[in-house]
């Protein structure tokens, strides 16, 4: 009986394992999941158990950079929790959440990133004040408890005690976590009022015994009675069952709980089903851009690039870098333009609209990307047309010559019918630590074929302690979407000659 009992926890324990997930435990936001245009492993991140592997949060599951966030509000005055950041890594945790603003401290790997901030509503940091001498057990768990006082909040990591310097008005607020690319989990989460705790987390399945246990104890107890009556050695018979279902436990924790498809698996289903993903969405989205655009007389700037390009990672499209960019040219005049040469000719007339025409689609390629331009998109007369690939080319490993060549074909392209192009280096974000090869074959085409190139890469990279700037490594949040935007919104006012008086 004491086997039987036994080997039906077991398969109520992988039942549990199997169920356990963010969306069904019900507690917490990912707030991936609520951005407007769709990002990937967002979804997932919600609804599979890899993010809950080994009842802990994962907040590098499904491409990192993940962000929780409690559905209720606690009024608390301390808070406890484990977490376990490993090497280049770092967790944010969120103390205090209102509308347009977190109170926010971060805790890294590398003792000069920990710090005190206060975050808006898109990511910028509108403060970041440094934690001295902070350090951490890294590839380790440490222990954290906060506590609120009237002007600061102690942090005690592992017994060592830091302060922060925070005015908090105190009243009920929400909670989070968020993670970076590489492994940061978080596990026996609490808040305490006095001596009372009102919340507590740890990550595991609300449920203890599930209908398999139930439905398994039956069963195995009318198998024993019926194996009884056949067999002497019912022992040797129970013991190899109960070896069995061991086994497969550990391989259902090991192996498949803890595994997930990579991004590479994903870039390689996605490039199986290529024929198909161009025939239906591409065509759609596509004739959706000529619809649009190809009746008006609108200035028009063209950005061609694919989920980056199209925003993916913004929280609604009107952040997306081109819908704040379209804005900011429309409403703001360049009082000091840069004076016009022989070779630079003016480009940009602000006292006619300008359209900026986004065709941006998702796990595009240049290979894809030059037929549409050439088939359709030139047919929208764009007079400045911005490049912006790389990522996809590379993740799908396009032959190099045949990426130079595709480039290439859209400046020849655009020289006949004097258009100006740009080239951009699709930005990525330097935690992945893996450099982008493709990046040095824009730059040799810029320099052979004498065209703008802009270095969002670099840009960005100088950027990041400034806020909170990607959702993964390709995808842009809403601050790195407006850092983009300022950015591309200067290149063209100051290196291109723009003013009041002339067509593009």
């Amino acid at each position: 009986m004491i086997l039987i009992i036994l080997i039906s926890g077991i398969i109520n324990k992988i039942h549990l394992l199997s169920n356990n997930t963010l969306e069904k435990g019900n507690t917490w936001d990912s707030e991936k999941s609520k951005l407007e245009l769709d990002i990937m492993g967002a979804e997932q991140f919600l609804t599979q158990t890899q993010t809950l592997n080994f009842e802990r949060l994962d907040l590098s599951a499904w491409h990192g950079f993940q962000e929780v966030i409690t559905k209720t509000e606690y009024n608390y005055e301390q808070m406890e929790f484990d977490f376990f950041i490993e090497k280049e890594a770092y967790l944010i945790v969120h103390l205090f959440i209102k509308d347009n603003y977190k109170h926010s401290i971060k805790i890294a790997d590398d003792p000069k990133q920990n710090s005190c901030l206060k975050i808006d509503e898109n990511g910028k940091f509108l403060s970041n004040n440094s934690i001295e001498n902070l350090r951490i057990n890294v590839g380790k768990w440490n222990h954290a408890k906060i506590t609120f006082k009237e002007n600061f909040i102690n942090l005690e990591i592992n017994k060592k005690l830091f302060t922060c310097e925070v005015s908090v008005d105190k009243e009920s607020s929400k909670i989070g976590f968020k993670g970076s690319y590489h492994k940061s989990l978080v596990d026996n989460v609490s808040l305490r009022t006095g001596n009372k705790i009102i919340f507590k987390e740890n990550f595991s399945n609300k449920n203890h015994l599930s209908w398999p246990f139930f439905v398994s104890l039956f069963s195995l107890i009318i198998i024993s009675i019926i194996l009884i009556s056949y067999f002497d050695k019912l022992i040797l018979i129970l013991i190899s069952i109960n070896i069995s279902l061991i086994i497969y436990y550990f391989y259902l924790v090991f192996f498949f709980v803890g595994n997930y498809p990579s991004i590479n698996f994903g870039l390689n289903n996605l490039k199986n089903k290529e024929e198909e993903y161009i025939e239906n969405i591409t065509e759609k989205i596509s004739n959706e851009i000529m619809n649009a655009y190809v009746h008006d007389e609108e200035q028009k700037i063209m950005f061609i690039g694919s989920s980056q390009t199209e925003g993916t990672g913004a929280s609604e499209y009107k952040k997306t870098f081109t819908a704040i960019l379209e804005e900011r040219l429309n409403k703001n005049l360049i009082e000091t333009p840069k004076e016009a040469t022989e070779s630079e000719p003016m480009i940009i007339n602000f006292k006619k609209k300008i359209n900026i025409v986004n065709t941006g689609i998702s796990g595009l390629t240049s290979v894809e990307l030059i037929d549409l331009y050439q088939e359709k998109w030139i047919q929208l007369n764009p007079k400045i047309v911005f490049i912006n690939l790389s990522s996809n080319d590379f993740s799908y490993e396009i032959d190099k010559a045949i990426f130079k060549k595709n480039i290439e074909k859209f400046i020849e392209i655009n020289k006949k019918n004097n258009i100006k192009t740009i080239l951009m280096l699709e930005a990525n974000s330097y935690e992945k630590g893996i450099e982008n090869q493709f990046h040095s074959i824009m730059k040799k085409i810029s320099k052979e074929n004498d065209v703008y190139l802009i270095d969002t890469n670099e840009f960005l990279k100088e950027k990041d302690s400034t806020g909170l700037l990607w959702w993964d490594f390709v995808h842009l949040s809403n601050y790195g979407q407006q850092l983009l935007a300022e950015y591309i919104f200067d290149f063209l006012t100051q290196k291109l000659n723009i003013n009041q008086e002339n067509d593009l």
